[in-house]
């Protein structure tokens, strides 16, 4: 099952909104999150290091 909810009583123009939605929601979750995380990850590596680990000052 592609989406998540009953398709059987869905038109077929509606049965493709509901593809669109989760392709849509499925593309936020594993693309876009993934590269907002690297990014943050990215920048906080461009932090002097005593900002980073500040433990070992």
């Amino acid at each position: 099952m592609i989406v998540g909810c009953e398709t059987a009583a869905l038109n077929e123009n509606q049965v493709r909104t509901a593809v669109l939605e989760t392709l849509a929601e499925t593309h936020s979750d594993g693309v876009i999150a993934a590269l907002f995380f690297i990014s943050l990850e990215e920048c906080l590596l461009c932090l002097p290091i005593k900002w980073r680990i500040p433990s070992i000052l």
